[in-house]
C-alpha cells in the first residue's frame, strides 16, 4: 500500500513540475496591489552632429538603436514610463525615464525560471 502511495504522490509531483515548467514566469514587483513586470525596451534615440556635414553626409545618418531594461510603470498612446529600480523600504522608484511611443521598436517581458 505504501509503494502505491509513493508513486501516486511521485506522478502528482511529476505533473506540478511540468505545468511549473510550461508557463513562463516573470520578474515581477507588486505594489499596492498592481504588478509591475520588468522589460527589455528597444528604442530609437535622436542621432545628432553640431558639425558641417554633405548632404550625402547627412543622408547617411540614422538614429541609434538603445537598450533598456526597466519595470514599466505606465503607457498610453504618447508615453512609456519606466524605472529601472524600486526601494521597497522608501517606497520609491529611481532611474525613471518617459519614451515617446514613437520611439519604441520592441518591448519584451523578462522570464525568469
Amino acid at each position: 500500500m505504501r509503494v502505491w502511495k509513493a508513486l501516486k504522490h511521485l506522478k502528482k509531483l511529476k505533473n506540478d513540475i511540468k505545468e511549473f515548467m510550461r508557463k513562463p514566469k516573470y520578474l515581477e514587483v507588486e505594489k499596492d496591489g498592481k504588478k509591475y513586470t520588468f522589460y527589455h525596451i528597444i528604442w530609437e534615440d535622436i542621432t545628432g552632429d553640431a558639425g558641417h556635414k554633405s548632404m550625402s553626409e547627412i543622408l547617411k545618418d540614422k538614429p541609434e538603436e538603445k537598450n533598456t531594461f526597466a519595470f514599466i510603470l505606465h503607457e498610453n498612446e504618447k508615453y512609456l514610463k519606466t524605472a529601472g529600480t524600486y526601494d521597497s523600504f522608501l517606497n520609491e522608484w529611481s532611474d525613471n525615464n518617459t519614451f515617446p511611443i514613437g520611439c519604441i521598436v520592441s518591448k519584451k517581458k523578462i522570464e525568469i525560471r
